[in-house]
């Protein structure tokens, strides 16, 4: 009885929130905190609701943390099994009439706040972390649900049936939302999840959510109705395809909407609906209500004003769209360079149609302020902001666009068209503008004007006259896009777009096989639209998958099979590896190793959360593999022959050393959690382990192993700033290559790369120019060694042939074309300096104009350094730079300094000419602090360099103790400590070092190359931590 009364005092808290009671919802929920797992329930969800409107990281946490209380009340309350019970289940089905009514409730409230924690944690943190907590919170609900739905199948005995319903309303509710939001991911995502055990089956979750929203009295029923709400009126809106029963959804509304008529959760879903029926005035009204009832909620203002701009917009009202962009744009975090750009363009057509000619000049600030507004989630920029950005920007370079064309395509990119319904009150209006608009610019194309413009209106007219039924004639507008596609020369986005229309219009015509032809046109036409480099990386990544993946069957087809009595006997007697072929135990190896390969691959393929997921898999699969092959080496008695089992042994040791030292590089937290999942990352046993291998000289894998530990310590290592590895034993396994092969490409570039770390530019050069003259088949090679060729030439002063290198990698090399336009304008800018070429300043200019537009990002990512060096460019452009010190700063990102090693005829005339400069700026009284601490920066490496141990502390810590001088760059000073600490730990001042590391590491954040700090001051902390232990 007391659980079927806090259901119904729970159902009157949902009243009081329907009547916008918020407050008075809290208290009521707090007056049964501690004693009522539905009332602790109710107070967990409010926040969370709250919480998911905001975003913000405080409210996202306030969620969190009552959420997480609400799961520790139910570890009281779930059923608890025995041993036995737990392992019986195994074979048979528990018995669900065992469950007490709180204890099934109890279950059931478990999976609503695993699913509440999952979502907020994916939105409270966009880390990896973040992803594999939210999916193991999202996995252990889905069971949870699963295991509720067998509840309501099997369980005869309900205390009553009102808390049946209840239970039922749950099961309903959570089975449908889950389904409900897989069935919108990709088939091939979707293919993955459904092998874990969700549906994805749209139809099922509608279902699972009309049975929830017919018991009325049933605790998730409004839920339900919140989530189909919001799932047809505004996700299928956005999606461009209402698929859900409109009729049905209208019921729902109307029916709340006579229980609550003022509650702002049924208002502004009532004003979108109406808004989606073509009746924008009806629409506006309910808003204007919902925005007058309440101030809490102060992001239901936000969702109100957002559907108001298109409310005034489709009335040609541009002063209140105007005055509704601009509340957004100052109130709402979510996209401002949306609501700036929505501003601007209502400004045009109020410009245009109102000839109020003093607001063109303003117009012309928004749009610079989109660029400036911009911001990303998890990485990357909404689809429709990026495209909105990239229009403000034309208009910029084109000095303004045509009013009409921008409205229509703001309209089009957000599916605002779908809003004027079958409304001819609001399509014969736009008709005709398009229409009349049209003319002028197919006029205007005959004298040479851009097609690109009238695309845009065809594509926009084809959509209104499909809304009104006129499907032949909008078939007539997209067939003119999609065959005048050759005449289009900037907006390539348009035929692409006119593709899918027309596939939708034959759909909605019941033109099935029209419809599958030209919406599987437009999904594979995408790929003309990549960047060729990208196309070209993906299709040999293909074909090395496709070879690998016939490796991997083959050793599927070789590997030991087992038994299922076999297979079952593993889980208690050990396997007796000795009844293993060496051919099966080599196969074993090889699947291990063709895992990695396939993880790898999967990884640089496709930055996806699928392609992450499956090379997780295909690593943790690589993983068990090596462990079991490392049991067999140790317990395996009988080997044909001693070199089978030092082949084996090479491989053992290389897979495992390998994936320990990939994996010691990772953050603390990340590195935690797999060590949880079965991996090691020690460091130590990974380098002891590869040692092993390359001392094992006719093993097969000994090659591999060679260039893991080169590439990692001669390339990754020097990046980072901090070489930890034994540089003798590489030195030792490059010397004994050179003399095996010395005409190997894989030699000769290692080789030159060891030279340049040595400070030898001069035999480094010498070395890169024969590797790229002796083969042409792996071009990556060449590129490689240019960047190398860079290095050389400029620390030799020999800027014409670095910034050539330069320019070639830009030319030939897909990777950060940005780093090497950069690199090629700061060596010219040396060359103008050193040879007095002032003809070289419009070269330079140009160059640095051009780098913002080069940046690329890699799993939505841009790397630091490229990051570093675009803000760089832009600042050039704004205000010019001194030649040396954007020279040094270039090779301080790239760790460049530590090629000098301590080669004096190298840092003698470094340092000459940073003094130069500094005494230069001191008598320069406009010169800028910061330029004269990036020489100081610069100098203070180099003195270490040369074992200058004293010199160089005193330099870095006037830059510290200068820190207030420090106006722009602000990550000097953060990089500054970290040298120093770098300085003590090379000088073995371990307290000294200790201290400043730890500051480098807990004081200072938000400044470039924040994250190659991070990944220096780790290392240099784990050789500190190593090196206090051997002491």
């Amino acid at each position: 009885m007391e659980l079927l009364k806090s259901h119904r005092e729970v159902n009157e808290i949902f009243d009081l929130f329907y009547m916008n009671k918020f407050d008075e919802a809290y208290s009521r929920c707090d007056e049964k905190l501690d004693t009522s797992i539905l009332h602790s329930h109710m107070k967990g969800f409010l926040i969370f609701l709250y919480s998911l409107l905001t975003l913000e990281s405080d409210e996202i946490a306030k969620g969190k943390e009552q959420v997480e209380k609400t799961l520790a009340f139910l570890t009281k309350k779930r059923k608890v099994s025995s041993i036995s019970e737990n392992l019986s289940n195994f074979f048979w089905k528990p018995d669900v009439n065992k469950y007490t009514n709180l204890e099934v409730h109890a279950e059931l409230i478990y999976a609503e706040c695993q699913v509440m924690m999952g979502l907020l944690t994916f939105f409270g943190d966009q880390s990896i972390m973040s992803l594999i907590k939210g999916a193991l919170r999202i996995n252990a609900s889905n069971q949870s649900f699963k295991f509720c739905q067998t509840i309501l199948n099997e369980r005869k005995v309900w205390g009553s049936e009102e808390l049946k319903m209840h239970f039922e309303s749950g099961v309903c509710n959570g089975i449908g939302v889950f389904n409900l939001v897989v069935s919108l991911l990709p088939k091939n995502i979707m293919k993955l999840l459904t092998i874990v055990g969700f549906s994805g089956d749209k139809q099922v979750a509608l279902d699972m959510i009309k049975r929830c929203t017919t018991l009325k009295e049933g605790l998730r029923n409004r839920v339900s109705i919140l989530v189909i709400e919001t799932f047809s009126l505004y996700i299928e809106q956005l999606m461009g395809m209402g698929e859900i029963d409109s009729d049905w959804v209208g019921s729902l509304v109307d029916d709340v909407k006579s229980r609550f008529p003022k509650a702002v959760f049924v208002l502004f879903f009532s004003g979108k609906y109406k808004l989606l029926k073509g009746q924008p005035d009806k629409a506006a009204k309910e808003f204007l209500d919902c925005l007058a009832l309440q101030d809490e909620w102060r992001q239901v203002h936000n969702i109100c004003n957002w559907d108001l701009i298109w409310c005034y917009g489709l009335q040609n009202d541009w002063q209140n769209a105007m005055n509704r962009a601009k509340v957004l744009r100052n109130e709402c975090a979510y996209s401002p360079a949306t609501n700036e750009y929505q501003y601007a363009i209502f400004k045009m057509m109020k410009l245009e149609e109102e000839n109020y000619c003093d607001i063109k000049g303003e117009v012309h600030e928004n749009m610079e302020n989109v660029l400036k507004l911009k911001k990303r989630y998890a990485g990357k920029t909404i689809p429709q902001e990026k495209f909105l950005c990239t229009r403000a920007k034309l208009y910029l370079e084109e000095g303004g666009r045509t009013p009409l064309v921008a409205l229509l395509e703001m309209y089009y990119v957000w599916n605002v068209l779908s809003m004027t319904g079958n409304n001819t009150e609001l399509i014969d209006p736009l008709l005709e503008k398009t229409d009349k608009k049209l003319r002028e610019l197919q006029n205007e194309e005959l004298m040479n004007a851009k097609f690109d413009d009238i695309g845009v209106l065809l594509l926009v007219k084809g959509v209104l006259l499909r809304n009104r039924n006129d499907n032949g004639k909008a078939e007539q507008c997209f067939h003119e896009i999609i065959e005048s596609g050759n005449k289009i020369t900037r907006d390539t986005f348009i035929v692409p777009h006119a593709t899918l229309e027309l596939g939708i219009t034959y759909l909605k015509a019941r033109k099935i096989s029209e419809a599958t032809k030209w919406l599987n046109k437009a999904k594979s036409g995408g790929e003309k639209f990549l960047n060729e480099s990208v196309v070209s990386l993906r299709s040999e990544i293909e074909k090395g998958k496709a070879e690998i993946e016939r490796t991997v069957q083959l050793c599927v087809r070789k590997r030991k099979t087992h038994t299922f009595v076999e297979s079952f006997t593993t889980f208690i007697w050990k396997i007796d590896v000795d009844r293993y072929t060496d051919y099966e135990v080599h196969a074993e190896l090889i699947y291990g190793e063709c895992q990695i390969f396939m993880g790898l691959l999967t990884f640089f393929g496709d930055q996806s959360i699928m392609s992450l997921i499956k090379g997780a898999l295909r690593m943790t699969t690589a993983n068990n593999c090596f462990k079991f092959c490392q049991k067999i080496l140790k317990e395996r008695q009988n080997w044909e022959s001693d070199e089978a089992k030092m082949h084996f042994e090479s491989g053992v040791y290389n897979g495992i050393g390998i994936f320990n030292l990939v994996l010691s590089c990772l953050p603390k937290k990340i590195l935690k959690l797999l060590t949880i999942a079965g991996f090691s990352g020690d460091r130590n046993i990974a380098l002891s382990m590869i040692k092993k291998c390359t001392n094992l000289k006719e093993g097969i894998r000994r090659p591999g192993a060679v260039i893991v530990i080169q590439t990692f310590n001669i390339y990754f290592e020097q990046i980072m700033g901090l070489s930890e590895i034994d540089s003798e034993w590489i030195e030792s396994l490059v010397d004994e290559n050179r003399k095996r092969y010395p005409n190997s490409v894989f030699v000769l570039f290692f080789s030159a790369r060891s030279y340049l770390l040595k400070g030898e530019p001069e035999k480094a050069s010498k070395e890169l120019i024969k590797c790229i003259e002796i083969q042409d088949s792996w071009k990556q090679v060449h590129n490689i060694c240019y960047w190398d060729l860079v290095w050389s030439c400029a620390l030799r002063n020999d800027w014409e042939n670095a910034a050539e290198y330069s320019k070639l990698l830009r030319i030939q090399s897909p990777y950060s074309p940005a780093t090497n336009e950069y690199q090629f304008a700061v060596f010219k800018l040396m060359q103008m300096e050193d040879e007095k070429r002032g003809d070289l300043k419009e070269i330079v200019d140009a160059s640095m104009k051009s780098v913002g537009s080069l940046k690329k990002r890699y799993a939505g990512k841009t790397i630091p350094q490229e990051k570093f060096v675009c803000t760089r460019a832009s600042q050039y452009s704004e205000e010019g730079r001194l030649p040396l010190v954007a020279l040094l700063e270039l090779f301080y990102i790239w760790n460049i300094l530590s090629m000098t090693n301590d080669n004096e005829t190298l840092i003698k005339p470094l340092i000459a000419r940073i003094d130069r400069a500094r005494e230069e700026l001191k008598q320069n009284d406009k010169a800028r602090n910061d330029d004269r601490f990036v020489l100081l920066l610069a100098k203070g490496v180099l003195l270490r360099n040369k074992k200058d141990f004293g010199k160089a502390e005193q330099c870095f810590l006037e830059i510290i103790n200068s820190e207030e001088k420090i106006i722009r760059d602000t990550y000097i000073v953060p990089h500054t400590t970290l040298e120093l600490g770098i300085t003590y730990l090379k000088c073995e001042e371990y307290e000294k070092a200790n201290i400043w590391l730890n500051k480098t590491k807990c004081c200072y954040e938000k400044f470039l190359n924040e994250s190659i700090v991070n990944l220096r001051v780790t290392a240099a902390l784990r050789k500190l931590s190593e090196l206090k232990v051997n002491e």
